[in-house]
């Protein structure tokens, strides 16, 4: 939500863009770290790189459905089901 009204204001008022993009770079880049974290555990609990790789994306692109997707209770509600299964394929 302020990503969007700072993008806006940079459009209305013909400001450059240079400071909103260093500002969304940097705030990204605090993951980083946190990434390669989790990763290394991963790595560490399974003792296989592949395993622990796949396991992190599963997650990940269960997340990325989760903010995309998943709007409603209903949905809500039925989500954790869904993302139990994936982990019993």
């Amino acid at each position: 939500q302020l990503t969007h009204c700072l993008l806006r204001y940079h459009q209305r008022h013909g400001a450059p863009y240079v400071s909103l993009l260093a500002s969304h770079i940097l705030d990204s880049l605090v993951f980083v770290p946190i990434m390669v974290g989790v990763l290394m555990f991963l790595f560490e609990f399974f003792d296989d790189q592949m395993l622990a790789f796949m396991v992190f994306s599963v997650v990940w692109v269960s997340e990325v459905f989760c903010l995309v997707k998943v709007r409603g209770h209903r949905d809500m509600l039925r989500f954790p089901q869904l993302f139990f299964a994936l982990f019993c394929l």
